[in-house]
């Protein structure tokens, strides 16, 4: 015979308190931060590790062509979006790196410092990346005022050591920097292709040199 089944149990009457109280939010984990001894590199810091970076892949061969924000952040040790946050473009770092080797790198642009007869007349390497760097960034057209920005300041380097090391007047000395760059642009594009040796464009240099110092004021 079946036994009958049990009532159920009543569930106690809910509070009126308790039916108005909310829910409280869910706990946010709260990030961790640095641990004991550890700092956060500052906005000047990781712009000049990435501009170290490009100059750094360079040295070691890779193309201007092929160099990429990931490579670059990568080589520098800081996140992939630092390229895009601190310069605003791949285009731009590259442009902060040329402008970084010609006017703080290069201690001369003088033939004299940037040929090395030692080495057969070879030019300075870091001489040929900033060319390479102009190269890549001068079809942008966006980026055309602040090469010519770049162009201006090099100019003044070259021509304040032109005025110190010959003796020039300053518009003597702009004119012959102009002069020069546009020679050294014209070797590193074409120079390879001439019927000249290395040597033989360091004698040309010499004679060059001397006739600036006969120009002494």
């Amino acid at each position: 015979m079946a036994h009958p089944a049990r009532p159920r149990a009543l569930s106690p009457p809910v509070s009126p308190r308790r039916l108005n109280r909310r829910k409280s939010p869910p706990k946010r984990s709260r990030r961790r931060g640095p641990r004991v001894g550890t700092t956060y590199k500052s906005a000047a810091d990781i712009k000049r590790l990435l501009v170290e970076a490009v100059q750094g892949l360079l040295a070691r061969g890779v193309p201007v062509s092929e160099l990429t924000g990931k490579m670059v952040t990568e080589e520098a040790g800081v996140d992939k979006m630092y390229v895009r946050r601190f310069f605003g473009s791949l285009d731009l770092l590259l442009l902060a790196a040329l402008e970084d080797l010609l006017v703080r790198r290069m201690r001369s642009l003088i033939s004299s410092d940037l040929f090395d007869p030692m080495a057969g007349g070879a030019i300075d390497s870091r001489a040929g990346h900033a060319f390479q760097l102009f190269s890549h960034l001068a079809p942008n057209k966006d980026l055309q005022p602040r090469l010519a920005a770049v162009g201006t300041a090099v100019v003044s380097v070259f021509g304040q050591q032109l005025r110190g090391e010959f003796g020039l007047s300053e518009d003597v000395a702009k004119r012959e920097a102009i002069v020069g760059l546009l020679l050294g642009v014209g070797y590193l594009s074409v120079g390879h292709l001439m019927p000249t040796s290395a040597l033989n464009v360091l004698d040309w240099l010499s004679t060059r040199r001397e006739s600036l110092r006969q120009r002494r004021t």
